[in-house]
C-alpha cells in the first residue's frame, strides 16, 4: 500500500514538473508577440522582460535581438555607456549571412555614430551593410551625413545619388535641397543632427564653433582613427592656421595613431598642408606612400599640387588637375582652374591659360555669397516653378547637368495636376 502511494506520489510530482515546464516554454515563447505589443506603446523594460524569456529558448532569433537593441537604444538604463555596450551586443549576435544582417550592421552604425560617436567604426559598418545588400538605402544614406559631419560632404556624391534615386518622387525635391545645402554650406547643413547628437554645448552656437566641438568630439570619442585629426586638422588649416593643422596631426594623431599615413584622406590633408607651409620635400615623400586606389578627386588633387609645385612637372600636373576638375567638386573648384592656368602659363600656352582663368572667374562669381543668398531663399519655395528655375540656371552655369535635370524634373512633378485617390 505504502509503495503504491509513494508511485501515485511520485508520478504526480512528475506530471505536475513536465507540466510546469510545458508552461514555462508556453510563457517563454510567447515572449517576442509580448514584446512586439509592447513595443508599440513604448512600453521598452517590458519589452526587455519579454524578450529575456524569448531568448532563453531563441538565443539566436534575430528579430529579437533586434528589438532589444531598439528598446536599450530609445529607453537607456541609468548607465549609457553599458546599454550601449548591450546594445552592439545584441546586434552583433546577427550574423551577416542572417536575412538582418545589413539591418543588423546598419544599426550598429547608427549605434557607434550618433551614440558613441565613432565615425569611421560607423562607415565601416555602413559599407559593411551595402555589400550585404546593395539595395538598401539607408546606409547610403547614413554614410552621406557621416561625411557631412567630418568634413567630407564634398566626397559624397554616389551616397547622394543612391539615397536620391531611392526616393520616393514626392520627396526628391527635399532630397536635392539637402543636397544643395551639404556641398555649399556644410557647416549648417545638418543642425537636427548637431543638436541630438548632444557634442555640442548649447551656448556654441556660431557654425565655426558648432563644427570644431563636433570634430573635438569625434576626435576624442575615436582616438585610434586617423579621421578625427586629419577632420580637425582641415578645418584649422580653412580658419587659415596652418601651422595649428599640422600640429594635430604630427603631434596628436602620430602619437595615437602609428598608421594614419596610410589612410589616404589623412594624407591628403597633410600634403596640402604642408605645401602651403613650404615643406615640400616631405609633402613628396608623403604623396609617394598613398595607397591604391590611385584615383578619386582628392588623390588627383594632390597629385597635381605635387606635380606643380614640388616637381616643377607641369604638363603631368595639367593631367591630374584635367581628372580632379571632371570629378565632382571639381565643377565648383577655381582655385584649381587657376593653379592649372599657372602650368600652362609656364608651358607658354598664354592664350589657354587665359581662358582656364576666364572661367575660374565665371565659376568664382558663382560662388558669390550674393548668388547663394538668392538660391537659398528659392529653396525655401520647393512648390513655385519659378524659384526652382532659377535653382535649374545655376547647376547649368556650373556644368552640372545631371542635378539641373533633377531639378526640371521636379518642376515638372508640381506642375503636373495631382489626381486623388477614388
Amino acid at each position: 500500500m505504502r509503495r503504491r502511494t509513494r508511485l501515485y506520489l511520485l508520478g504526480t510530482v512528475g506530471t505536475a514538473a513536465l507540466a510546469a515546464c510545458a508552461g514555462g516554454w508556453v510563457w517563454a515563447e510567447h515572449g517576442l508577440p509580448e514584446a512586439q505589443a509592447m513595443a508599440k506603446y513604448g512600453l521598452w523594460p517590458e519589452v526587455r522582460q519579454a524578450l529575456d524569456r524569448y531568448l532563453w529558448l531563441h538565443p539566436r532569433d534575430a528579430s529579437s535581438h533586434l528589438l532589444y537593441a531598439e528598446s536599450l537604444v530609445k529607453d537607456p538604463p541609468p548607465e549609457a555607456d553599458e546599454a550601449w555596450a548591450q546594445a552592439l551586443a545584441h546586434l552583433q549576435a546577427i550574423p551577416d549571412t542572417a536575412p538582418q544582417g545589413a539591418l543588423a550592421r546598419t544599426q550598429e552604425g547608427r549605434v557607434e555614430f550618433f551614440l558613441r560617436y565613432h565615425p569611421a567604426r560607423a562607415e565601416a559598418l555602413f559599407r559593411r551593410a551595402i555589400e550585404l545588400d546593395p539595395e538598401m538605402p539607408e546606409p547610403y544614406y547614413l554614410i552621406w551625413k557621416v561625411k557631412d559631419l567630418t568634413g567630407r560632404s564634398h566626397l559624397a556624391e554616389p551616397e547622394f545619388w543612391k539615397v536620391y534615386e531611392a526616393s520616393a518622387p514626392a520627396v526628391r525635391g527635399i532630397r536635392l535641397r539637402e543636397w544643395y545645402m551639404s556641398q555649399f554650406y556644410p557647416a549648417t547643413a545638418n543642425p537636427f543632427l548637431d543638436r541630438v547628437m548632444g557634442l555640442v554645448p548649447a551656448e556654441r552656437n556660431t557654425p565655426d564653433q558648432v563644427e570644431a566641438f563636433r570634430l573635438l568630439g569625434f576626435r576624442n570619442a575615436e582616438p585610434e582613427s586617423p579621421l578625427g585629426y586629419a577632420a580637425l586638422a582641415r578645418w584649422f588649416q580653412q580658419e587659415n592656421d596652418a601651422r595649428a593643422a599640422l600640429e594635430t596631426l604630427d603631434n596628436d594623431a602620430a602619437a595615437k595613431v602609428p598608421n594614419a599615413e596610410s589612410d589616404p584622406y589623412y594624407l591628403a590633408v597633410l600634403i596640402g598642408i604642408l605645401i602651403e607651409l613650404g615643406e615640400f620635400d616631405r609633402a613628396d615623400r608623403c604623396f609617394q606612400r598613398w595607397p591604391e586606389p590611385h584615383s578619386g578627386y582628392e588623390y588627383w588633387i594632390a597629385k597635381g599640387r605635387v606635380l606643380q609645385e614640388v616637381r616643377g612637372e607641369y604638363a603631368e600636373a595639367i593631367q591630374a588637375y584635367d581628372l580632379a576638375l571632371a570629378e565632382w567638386p571639381g565643377q565648383v573648384d577655381w582655385r584649381t582652374r587657376n593653379r592649372k592656368a599657372s602650368c600652362m602659363a609656364r608651358l607658354r600656352d598664354h592664350d589657354g591659360a587665359a581662358r582656364e582663368r576666364e572661367r575660374a572667374k565665371t565659376i568664382e562669381h558663382a560662388m558669390d555669397e550674393k548668388v547663394h543668398r538668392q538660391l537659398r531663399y528659392a529653396l525655401g519655395f520647393l512648390n513655385d516653378p519659378e524659384q526652382i528655375q532659377k535653382v535649374v540656371e545655376f547647376y547649368r552655369k556650373i556644368d552640372r547637368p545631371k542635378e539641373a535635370a533633377a531639378w526640371l524634373e521636379h518642376i515638372a512633378r508640381i506642375q503636373t495636376p495631382q489626381i486623388p485617390n477614388p
